[in-house]
């Protein structure tokens, strides 16, 4: 079965019609050896400032002579290795021309079959050749598919299959990463070698690519070679499609990603900004990646605090095409791939978003902010980047962000948190090239980081939840004994010495007794008898005579109250003095008949709150005296739910963050903690109301929702929004 990647017959030229294949063949082993050899001596000398740089940072001495050692092997031995490259490629290259004069080469028999064979060291060698000839397949594919038809019909094939040609990444990654063998180097130097080939010479491929392919177009070989390809790969089958771009199609990311680049070319055209035209050379995927990694380099040696709000943002279109175009020859003009242009404004965008948002401390927007070129070359290395939310590099900002949400940067703790994310986005600026493996490995380290202190956060908020709870159990036993207490005095006039009792003593029995009733309700009800039976005590007008020298004559009301009090540790003296007024009383009621109690004996009702509340309500304006709030307000504060952030900025000292621990049903408390869970304010609903209604208090909406999610729908209102308008004023 045909491919689909591989011209039918009739799209092919005749053999007889083409030119002399050994002519062309010549011209294009010399563009190659031009470009690769270039590219293979430029190598080297990264190769060496990154052995020395690393040998420079090392943390022991061992590592350091490790590197050194490396360093200099590499440099006695760098032509050798240079020209065992090339002489592997081009050999490959003749006997691709001219099979039957070159004779393969047999492979050795070992006695042991397969994957035996294989070491660690080799496995890790292979897979970073595999991957990076994968990453090479993927940014040149629109060069290499036509390369490949155009090679396949000046051979004079008339079909597939196509056999593989010399200058396939694959091809070019094996011959290098054979010159390394017998190097007596590290396994961890080799895998770095390795690294900088795949970034340095294999992904700046672009140019020696298309060089050759035009030079074939240029002399009639398939001219319509890249249409053909095109209509070929947009209508096979999906899984007859290359391997490298199938990962597009999960979890629909294709298409989520299609209708935001659409959504972003409708406001382009609508904006008068149309980059629809496809004349002119573009630069390859690869080159732009590159040219990325080199402002990547600029953009990690710059302070971790350079950016300030307000500053003016880099603009990184202009910067990557200035790049780019000095890697140009003179008078050749081209410019940015369709799709490369669209990543980069989305992105673009995506971060202009990040850096007004309000939810992020400035320090925290200042170091995502530095984290653009990266989400770039990742969305164009892999294009279900910002259509796929379980991205590793996704989740990474997203939990970088989080991680920033309450931070206070005078905060030594919080410090320590604004350190790790700074730790983070330099690691991501110095090690990751086109790698995105890098990421899940950051996201499990820095996870990990913030789940060690989110344990002690959790404690705390423990701790201050249990403080908040008990404090509003002790306020309503304090009601619930104004009210039992309130409701007696107000049903008849009482004595001073037993109204005394009651606010300054027996209030305490019964806020002690509604603390523990849930685990013995008889309690409660226990002291509500007694406080009445001693009521009705010293209400009596026959009473008998009071109490006898022994105290054996003390009526039972009496003894049960002085019981409980006791029971709680009341001070004796107190107590004393309490029970000597009451009795003192009683015997002169008893003597002299029952007599109104003084006018000004009478306790108010509302005194006995206070007293009792003990100012618990000081917090809360008096209703007659509060403004009226807009019932909206009063809407948003009732909604507002543990874990919600708002900032306070009712003070004279700067706003702070905090984040809602518990929200009373009973008392309509609010307790406001920070993020390593001490508590920083406690506030009524009417006082939260009050500060929203003066933009005191301000919510911080979206907190907890993640940073990309946010941002991308707010682009994505931002274009729909836009195009409609345009399209409602087309039609007015």
């Amino acid at each position: 079965m045909p491919s689909g990647l591989h011209p039918d017959a009739d799209h092919l030229h005749p053999t007889d019609d083409l030119p002399d294949h050994h002519s062309l063949a010549a011209q294009i082993r010399a563009i190659f050896e031009t470009g690769f050899g270039q590219l293979l001596q430029d190598l080297f000398s990264r190769i060496d400032d990154e052995l020395f740089k690393l040998a420079d940072r090392a943390d022991n001495s061992g590592l350091q002579t490790l590197y050194f050692d490396a360093m200099r092997q590499i440099r006695r031995d760098q032509a050798g290795m240079r020209s065992r490259c090339l002489r592997e490629i081009l050999e490959a290259e003749e006997h691709f021309w001219n099979p039957a004069d070159t004779p393969s080469a047999q492979p050795e028999d070992s006695g042991n079959p397969g994957l035996t064979l294989l070491e660690n060291d080799v496995l890790e060698i292979e897979l970073a050749v595999t991957h990076a000839a994968q990453k090479a397949n993927l940014l040149f594919q629109d060069t290499l598919g036509p390369f490949e038809l155009r090679l396949a019909a000046l051979k004079g094939l008339q079909g597939p299959p196509l056999p593989p040609h010399p200058f396939t990444p694959e091809a070019l990654a094996h011959a290098f990463a054979a010159s390394l063998t017998g190097q007596p180097v590290d396994i961890r130097v080799t895998l770095l070698i390795l690294k900088l080939f795949d970034r340095h010479v294999l992904c700046q491929m672009g140019t020696t690519y298309r060089q050759m392919n035009q030079l074939l177009a240029d002399h009639g070989v398939l001219p319509d070679a890249s249409l053909v390809f095109k209509a070929k790969t947009s209508t096979m089958p999906e899984q007859h499609r290359p391997s490298s771009a199938a990962h597009v199609r999960e979890d629909d990311s294709a298409e989520q990603l299609s209708d935001l680049l659409h959504l972003l070319d409708l406001w382009k055209r609508q904006a008068g900004n149309d980059a629809s035209q496809t004349d002119g050379q573009h630069f390859d995927p690869g080159e732009v990646v590159g040219a990325l990694s080199l402002l990547q380099q600029s953009a990690s040696a710059l302070a971790s605090g350079e950016w300030r709000p307000g500053a003016p943002v880099p603009r990184l279109k202009q910067s990557l095409v200035e790049q780019l175009t000095g890697f140009c020859p003179d008078g050749e003009l081209r410019r940015l791939g369709r799709f490369e242009e669209d990543v980069i404004d989305m992105v673009s965008m995506i971060f202009d978003f990040i850096l007004e948002d309000r939810n992020l401390p400035d320090p925290v927007k200042a170091l995502i902010a530095r984290l653009q070129i990266p989400v770039v070359k990742v969305a164009i290395i892999e294009r279900s980047f910002l259509a796929k939310k379980t991205h590793p590099l996704r989740a990474l900002l997203n939990a970088l962000a989080q991680a920033g949400v309450g931070l206070e940067p005078d905060d030594r703790k919080d410090r320590i948190v604004l350190k790790k994310i700074e730790e983070v986005v330099y690691r991501i600026l110095t090690e990751f090239d086109e790698d995105t493996r890098i990421f899940a490995e950051l996201l499990e380290d820095f996870s990990a980081f913030i789940e060690g202190e989110r344990k002690g956060v959790k404690a705390m908020e423990e701790r201050t939840r249990q403080a908040a709870i008990s404090q509003e159990r002790l306020t309503l036993a304090k009601r619930a004994a104004a009210v039992e207490i309130t409701a007696r005095i107000e049903k008849r006039p009482l004595p001073p010495a037993l109204v005394s009792l009651l606010l300054n003593a027996w209030k305490d029995v019964l806020v002690i007794a509604h603390l523990r009733r849930e685990k013995d309700s008889t309690d409660w009800d226990e002291a509500l008898a007694i406080m009445d039976r001693l009521i009705d005590w010293a209400d009596a007008h026959d009473a008998e005579p009071r109490r006898a020298d022994a105290g054996t004559g003390e009526p039972e009301a009496i003894r049960a109250a002085r019981e409980r009090l006791e029971n709680i540790a009341f001070d004796p003296g107190q107590l004393h003095a309490f029970f000597k007024d009451l009795e003192l009383w009683h015997l002169s009621r008893g003597n002299l008949g029952p007599t109104p109690a003084p006018a000004n004996a009478t306790v108010e009702p509302c005194e006995i709150e206070d007293i009792l509340i003990e100012g618990m309500e000081d917090a809360q304006p008096a209703a007659q005296s509060a403004p009226a709030i807009n019932e909206s307000f009063v809407e948003q504060a009732r909604n507002l739910c543990a874990g919600d952030w708002v900032e306070f900025c009712d003070g004279p000292a700067l706003p702070f963050r905090a984040k809602l621990l518990l929200k009373s049903r009973f008392t309509s408390r609010y307790v406001f903690v920070n993020r390593r869970g001490m508590k920083l304010r406690e506030i009524g609903l009417h006082e939260l109301a009050s500060g929203l209604a003066a933009n005191t208090i301000r919510l911080i909406a979206g907190a907890n929702e993640p940073l990309l999610d946010r941002a991308l729908n707010a682009v994505v209102d931002t274009l729909a929004c836009s195009t409609e308008q345009s399209h409602a004023s087309a039609t007015s």
